[in-house]
């Protein structure tokens, strides 16, 4: 194989990987309040949504231990007026 068939075989590898590839650059503009993002199409989606069918990343969900107590919280306030 020559060096040229070579660098042509790198170059057609290097654009298939580049086309695959998902990036988010620039701004996202994003709800100040609910943190939602504002798509092209002017609907307003959840960060990981957004985010998810923009780039290659998946997102795995959990629960800080803030928003824990505060759902405990508000769980056993409505526990105890019923």
């Amino acid at each position: 194989m020559t060096l040229q068939n070579r660098l042509a075989e790198q170059v057609a590898e290097m654009r298939a990987t580049m086309t695959k590839m998902k990036l988010l650059s620039g701004l996202l503009p994003i709800c100040s309040y609910c943190k939602r993002i504002r798509s092209d199409q002017n609907y307003w989606e959840q960060v990981d949504s957004y985010i998810t069918e923009h780039t290659d990343a998946r997102f795995s969900h959990g629960i800080c231990p803030t928003c824990y107590d505060k759902a405990l919280a508000e769980i056993e306030a409505s526990d105890s007026v019923g």
